[in-house]
């Protein structure tokens, strides 16, 4: 049970912390009737209206489902977040919390209450461990449903495709030769929605280890006029992993002022 736990706890953070973007991606089925076409700038306007929209305060229930080759496992999950200064998280299994994790913009502490120990990281450290550039900022975007990893005045390319709006940090024949190459960029994809106001999925791919990260956005919902995830699909996969985390949002509360803070028992050691 420790293991899966560890594998659990650690593919959590890197979902929280990154961004998402496949080479490729097309929906199965029929396709709709072609989208009004979206140029360049337009798309940019979208996208740098949704990044702007952060909360002060977020609270959220969240029903966590892990799945991968070996296991399948459902928990609850409840997560605070203050902007731009800290996220705290407590992931309970039977009613019984097992892990709280504390995430400020430096660093990454993971309380174990199963096995009384604890782990604390500067989050640059899990950058080199995952060969990935990790930040604070990202988390906040994938709680708030926001474009992971965008960032304004970096230039954006929209792939052809008339039943799509889809925009990406590289053209498709770059991709490939990222690929082919397995350069160490990572290559960032957003897709919007067909009425063009809010995202459809968001992926990340990394060529140097043909590792992928797609969020699939299944549901919204609205608080005080900005829409925030209901329900959204997590998918990991590489050379050595698959995996899928499915994430159900309930309760949620936005603007509510709440303080934050990490205890950890003076009897904890440092895990092993």
């Amino acid at each position: 049970m420790k293991n899966i736990w560890n594998n659990i706890i650690y593919s959590l953070i890197l979902l929280l912390v990154l961004a998402s973007c496949s080479s490729q991606w097309s929906n199965v089925g029929e396709k709709p009737q072609k989208f009004p076409k979206l140029k360049e700038k337009g798309f940019l306007e979208k996208l740098d209206s949704l990044h702007s929209k952060r909360p002060e305060y977020f609270y959220s229930k969240i029903k966590v489902t892990y799945s991968d080759e070996e296991r399948k496992v459902s928990f609850k999950s409840s997560v605070n977040i203050v902007q731009d200064s800290a996220l705290s998280t407590i992931l309970s299994y039977a009613a019984i919390p097992v892990f709280t994790a504390y995430i400020d913009t430096e660093k990454i502490t993971i309380v174990n209450k199963k096995d009384k120990c604890y782990t604390g990281k500067a989050i640059t450290e899990y950058s080199e461990l995952w060969g990935i550039e990790l930040s604070f900022e990202n988390i906040q975007e994938l709680f708030f449903g926001l474009p992971i990893g965008y960032k304004k005045g970096v230039k954006y390319h929209v792939l052809s495709n008339p039943y799509e709006y889809i925009i990406s940090t590289h053209k498709k024949r770059e991709q490939k030769k990222s690929e082919k190459r397995h350069k160490s960029n990572l290559i960032y994809t957003y897709e919007l929605n067909s009425e063009a106001n809010g995202l459809s999925s968001a992926h990340i791919y990394s060529p140097a280890d043909s590792f992928k990260i797609d969020i699939k956005y299944v549901e919204w919902q609205e608080k005080e006029g900005v829409i925030y995830p209901k329900e959204m699909n997590i998918f990991l996969v590489g050379p050595t992993t698959s995996a899928e985390i499915k994430m159900v949002f309930n309760k949620l509360r936005i603007n509510i002022p709440r303080k934050l803070s990490l205890i950890i028992p003076e009897n904890y050691e440092t895990c092993n």
